[in-house]
């Protein structure tokens, strides 16, 4: 649908042309209808639901100095609005603009910018262009912050409007260029503290700083002195000073409702005032300032049961404005002198300690200077910090007074901080004599449960390198305090099971060195030093206490790789066989000796063969400090073996030990070298035991009747006697028997006859002989050797071979038929080697049977016993 301007009334703005496209939905047309009526005369859209505007009919040569597009569905301003250089009003209100146009250059006529309830989240730079900008309307919008370059230049703006948005906080530059401004709404947004700088816009008369977060109000606010509305209700205000309305004779209107006030400020310079609003705010006594405010018709309190006002009563509030008045002027007849009343006690002294009450006493007086004897006088008593330039804070509490009833008030207020504090102490709002105080509150002395602690050297550090933190001694309030540096003490302690390195467990905690430093600051530093590293149990305590958060959980880490203290296990690098894949294990380590517990070093492990061939190896990262080298020797003969560490610089460093010298032999060598070692073995376990039997002999020869036995039968079936009787009997309980071993005709022999053998026994023998455990390990089968010995005296070999094979044979059943430890392995294995020696030294020989019979026993018990030990050794390698 097209309209035609010229068959649609004008509208008159004083003696310019006004253009209004508002109430319609003005869309696609927009552009052109801007384009075409740029010099238009005065013309309207009233509510049509228009989609284009035809200017085309349009004849005038007045120029548009008022634009009305408000009402619309619009998301955006055509680039068209430049042409109206005239323009000095310009309604864009109830749109859905997100941004102004970028061409406020050509409007620096424009006076009126109405863009309430857009979606406007930025004003543009270009709009400090407007520098004849007086109103500007931005009620409703998405606002979160203002540019004080944008108001820089808009020296001339009257009103500003910007509550409904989400402002958090205000630039300076608005106060100190907007000083001709007349309203300020800054209403439901997200102020936290407004500017010191309000002070500059002393032509205010309106101020809406209605539904914020402020906490205070500066003290400036009383420069505005032609304020006449001021409005900070539904903020979280605490405490507002009496100097803040000080000066604002021109007030009218006041609206403090639903604060947290507890105490009201002075209303006396409010002399104009005619409205106070003060419901919903927990304070408890109407200040008596309210008889002075002659002009004041409307006094909002809250008056139900809940009411938190004691004074007046709650049922003289309720009854109006002049039922509270007349009460106060009652109570100002016969009220104390202020400047006779005094206060006494630690509370109002210059100087204190910390306390969580500070207290002092008021005596009232009357105008006559006579002591009161009776109560019922109205103290109140207000305490602030003072800050470091004198200036006194905003925040305040509120004194506890209490009435005695006999002309004296208990006062108490929180002293728990350190600080200069000044305490105000006022009747019928007047100071009493010596108010304010000044009082100045030091720390307490130290309290080691809040002395507090900060750094990375409470809970990390490097071995050799110090790990520092800083201790902040702290009375029972928390606040800081001085203590001599000396009364510190720091013991370190490794966990149990760490510290591998550097000297272990035992001499970590000696081995470390640390100090205490005053910073001068308060603060100490403290630091320490060990070259151990591991997990450490840190006390930190003052006067031997500890402070508050010790033991602390320190993790000593090693430093980087040094070559040569990383070691290399001797697995690997003794004798090894050709052509058989060999491993060993490289460990890194830091300077100190720790045992780095990361990857990613590099190292190399190189062999040169006896003929100058060199063999690679290959090395894997296990990343937890070991490296795993494997390799195989193409050859026998002598390797040379060298592992080095790749430093950053990328040379290689020899670890410790390196180069290593390896002896490779062929298989059949090596078969050689390990019956060898084997050999060895058994020979020196011989050795050991026949000392330890010759030493058994020596014992019994120098006693005259032995009483010796040491075994012990576990089984209820076993033998129940077996042992040395005196010197020439062996005992079963079973078959017990007497037979000869004093032969004549047999050759004397070194060793006594202890024994006496009845071959009609030897089951009942051979079977006690397998339960026997014996304090010396070759007893059992040494018995065996004298019944043997016995049997050839009497020259009766085949029962030699018969014994020999059916104690052999029992015990092979034994091993080899149950689950044996390795200790009974042990056990039978030096039983058996023994058997053989002795017969061997007392010239008894066996049969060949009989000996391969032994000898297959030795190897094939000492072959099960090795193949054991390997299997538990294997994967614990």
């Amino acid at each position: 649908m097209a309209v035609s301007l010229q068959q649609l009334p004008r509208r008159n703005v004083g003696s310019s042309s006004g253009l209004e496209l508002s109430g319609g939905k003005a869309g696609s047309g927009l552009g052109r209808a801007l384009r075409d009526g740029g010099g238009k005369d005065r013309a309207r859209v009233g509510q049509r639901e228009a989609t284009q505007i035809d200017f085309q009919h349009i004849k005038s040569s007045s120029p548009i100095t008022y634009l009305y597009i408000s009402n619309n569905q619009l998301a955006q301003l055509p680039d068209e609005l430049q042409l109206f250089t005239e323009l000095t009003h310009l309604d864009v209100s109830f749109n859905h603009l997100r941004r102004l146009p970028h061409v406020h250059r050509s409007l620096d006529r424009l006076m009126v910018l109405d863009a309430r309830s857009n979606q406007i989240t930025a004003l543009p730079k270009e709009l400090a262009a407007c520098s004849n900008l007086r109103k500007l309307l931005l009620f409703k919008n998405d606002l979160e912050e203002l540019s004080g370059d944008t108001f820089a230049t808009l020296a001339d703006l009257r009103v500003l409007d910007v509550s409904c948005n989400r402002l958090v906080s205000l630039p300076t530059g608005l106060f100190e260029s907007c000083r001709a401004l007349r309203e300020l709404l800054l209403g439901d947004n997200l102020i936290q503290q407004l500017p010191e700088s309000v002070g500059a816009l002393t032509n205010l008369t309106r101020l809406d700083l209605s539904n914020n977060k402020l906490e205070s109000l500066p003290l400036d606010i009383g420069k505005l002195t032609r304020l006449v509305e001021l409005d900070v209700s539904q903020n979280q205000l605490r405490h507002i000073a009496d100097q803040t309305f000080a000066s604002l004779i021109e007030l009218k209107e006041l609206y403090l409702h639903n604060n947290k006030l507890e105490r009201l400020p002075d209303f006396a310079p409010l002399v104009n005032l005619q409205v106070l609003n003060l419901h919903r705010n927990p304070f408890t006594i109407v200040p008596l300032s309210i008889v002075k405010l002659t002009c004041l018709d409307t006094l909002t309190v809250d008056v139900h049961d809940a009411s938190t006002i004691t004074m007046p009563p709650l049922q003289v509030c309720q009854r109006g404005l002049d039922a509270i008045v007349a009460y106060l002027k009652d109570l100002l007849a016969g009220a104390p002198e202020a400047s006779y009343c005094e206060a006494t006690g630690p509370g109002v002294q210059p100087q204190g300690t910390v306390s969580a009450s500070m207290a002092f006493t008021i005596r009232s007086f009357d105008k006559y200077g006579h002591r009161k004897t009776s109560g019922g006088d109205v103290f109140s008593v207000e305490v602030a910090s003072v800050r470091s330039n004198g200036n006194v804070g905003q925040s305040c509490q509120i004194g506890v007074v209490r009435d005695l009833g006999d002309g004296t008030y208990d006062v108490t207020y929180d002293g728990s901080k350190t600080g200069m504090y000044q305490v105000v102490v006022k009747t019928c709002d007047q100071h009493v004599r010596g108010s304010p105080f000044r009082v100045e509150l030091k720390s307490g002395p130290v309290c080691q449960s809040k002395c507090t602690c900060t750094g990375i050297g409470l809970t990390r550090s490097e071995a050799g390198r110090a790990g520092t933190f800083i201790i902040q001694p702290r009375d029972e309030f928390g606040n800081v305090t001085g203590v001599d540096g000396s009364m510190f003490n720091i013991t370190m302690a490794l966990a149990e099971g760490t510290g591998t390195g550097g000297g272990g467990v035992g001499n970590a905690s000696d081995r470390i060195k640390w100090s205490v430093t005053d910073n001068g600051d308060g603060t100490f530093l403290a630091s320490y030093l060990t070259t151990v590293s591991g997990a450490y149990s840190m006390d930190v305590s003052l006067n031997g206490q500890p402070i508050n958060g010790s033991p602390f959980h320190v993790d000593i880490d090693p430093v980087e790789t040094y070559a040569t203290a990383c070691t290399a296990s001797l697995t690997g690098l003794g004798n090894v066989e050709v052509g058989v894949r060999t491993s060993f294990v490289i460990q890194a380590k830091d300077r100190y000796g720790n045992p780095r517990t990361k990857g990613g070093d590099i190292f190399t492990a190189m062999l040169f063969g006896p003929d100058g061939q060199t063999v690679t190896s290959e090395v894997v990262d296990n990343q937890n400090g070991e490296y795993f080298v494997t390799y195989v020797a193409p050859q026998p003969g002598r390797y040379r073996v060298e592992v080095k560490l790749v430093e950053p610089k990328g040379t290689g460093r020899n670890i410790a030990g390196a180069p290593f010298l390896l002896h490779v032999q062929d298989v059949k060598d090596a078969i050689l070298l390990k019956h060898q070692a084997e050999n060895v073995k058994l020979a020196n376990d011989l050795a050991d035991l026949h000392k330890k039997y010759q030493d058994l002999l020596t014992k019994t020869q120098h006693q005259s009747t032995p009483q010796m036995n040491p075994y012990d039968s576990e089984e209820e079936d076993a033998p129940k006697e077996y042992g040395i009787r005196g010197s020439t009997s062996f005992s079963s309980s079973r078959n017990p028997s007497n037979v000869s071993l004093r032969d004549p005709s047999i050759r004397p022999d070194p060793l006594p006859l202890l024994f006496r053998y009845d071959p009609q026994d030897e089951s009942a023998m051979i079977g006690s002989l397998l339960h026997l455990r014996a304090q010396i390990q070759p007893l059992p089968f040494h018995i065996l050797a004298l019944c043997v010995l016995q049997l050839a005296r009497e020259d009766k070999g085949e029962r030699v071979a018969g014994l020999v094979a059916n104690a052999v044979g029992a015990v092979r059943r034994l091993l080899f038929t149950e689950d044996v430890d390795n200790n009974a392995m042990v056990f039978w294995l030096a039983n058996a080697i023994h058997l053989h020696s002795v017969l061997g030294n007392y010239g008894v020989a066996l049969g060949e049977k009989e000996t391969c019979l032994l000898l297959d026993f030795v190897n094939d018990t000492y072959s099960t016993f090795i193949k054991g030990t390997q299997n538990q050794v294997s994967p614990l390698i």
